[in-house]
């Protein structure tokens, strides 16, 4: 006996008693930290590459750990205070943020 479930098919039993292993139609797809920049108009301020009106190729000079890069992208103003960044502490989920952080990485020209 088959039955839809959550993510794809789920197969039953001859006895109708425990579902055997969901078959998935699509398997997870990791996250995109291009597309999360994107997502979140990071590209509005920084450009699609980085080199935009607050240039991102220097991040590493300006943050030399990625904890110290995150607690800026979460909150900016409380890491320099002045700062025109608005805070993503509260819009940005926190699984998210490391993967942001890779991409924002890759855009460093150092």
């Amino acid at each position: 006996m088959l039955a839809l479930g959550v993510g794809g098919v789920v197969a039953y039993g001859s006895m109708g008693r425990e579902p055997a292993a969901a078959v998935t139609t699509e398997p997870p797809k990791p996250l995109d930290g291009k597309a999360l920049f994107l997502r979140y108009a990071c590209a509005s301020c920084h450009g699609p590459l980085g080199t935009g009106q607050y240039n991102l190729t220097k991040n590493r000079v300006n943050f030399p750990t990625d904890e110290a890069l995150t607690a800026f992208i979460r909150d900016a103003r409380a890491v320099k205070p002045g700062t025109i960044m608005p805070p993503y502490v509260q819009v940005i989920p926190p699984h998210e943020l490391p993967v942001i952080v890779q991409y924002v990485r890759s855009l460093s020209a150092e």
